[in-house]
């Protein structure tokens, strides 16, 4: 109000573009995700942007021209991912199927179902899928045939905002995963082993509302 005796802000200088910026190519994948809030994003590798829609299409298109290379329909709600390497992409879905493609053809190596729905991305690191379902679970795929190596389960908070982040690669072996309980946990690539379990943030509160 005119009683209020507030400073003015400083006005903005004008800025000068140092880097220009042009737009190589664009793609649609469809009518995005609604209120889904499932988060996917494309995956970079080898020269290729591989990308999945919530229809249940995965695309294939080259990073330099966007050129679709190859555009697979696997009729599943997908919501997880993709993640790409060693030749393979990884999707999950909204009633927890993860498929493996072959990254060059498209072509459907396996199919598999883990125990809830995947909202986040795997990640694919020594011939191991590592798929992170939304009631906790983690589960390590082999990446040739789909079958599980390990299954690490922790139990979540009476009440947890839904999604769960992905699963983050670390040096030595170990892949990272954050909790909605404050807790960053360690695990071992190779086993599925906990190798270490440490809070960073306590949540307080008389109850899970608060």
């Amino acid at each position: 109000s005119e009683r209020e005796n507030i400073e003015p802000p400083a006005d903005l200088p004008a800025l000068e573009h140092s880097l220009g910026v042009d737009r190589l190519w664009s793609r649609s994948l469809g009518k995005g995700e609604g209120r889904q809030w499932i988060r996917q994003a494309p995956a970079l590798a080898e020269g290729r942007v591989y990308a999945a829609d919530l229809g249940g299409r995965v695309f294939a298109i080259d990073a330099e021209s966007g050129a679709e290379l190859w555009r697979v329909d696997t009729r599943l709600r997908l919501s997880g991912g993709p993640a790409a390497g060693a030749g393979y992409v990884v999707v999950g879905s909204l009633d927890g199927d993860v498929v493996a493609l072959n990254a060059d053809t498209g072509e459907e190596r396996w199919r598999t179902r883990v125990s809830s729905e995947v909202v986040a991305a795997p990640l694919v690191t020594q011939g191991i899928a590592i798929v992170r379902s939304n009631d906790g679970r983690v589960f390590g795929l082999d990446l040739g045939q789909g079958n599980r190596r390990w299954v690490f389960d922790r139990s979540l908070p009476s009440l947890t905002l839904r999604g769960m982040g992905a699963p983050v690669l670390g040096p030595q072996g170990l892949v990272y995963f954050g909790y909605a309980d404050g807790t960053v946990v360690a695990l071992r690539v190779e086993d599925g082993l906990r190798v270490w379990e440490q809070i960073v943030a306590e949540p307080d509160g008389r109850n899970e509302l608060e």
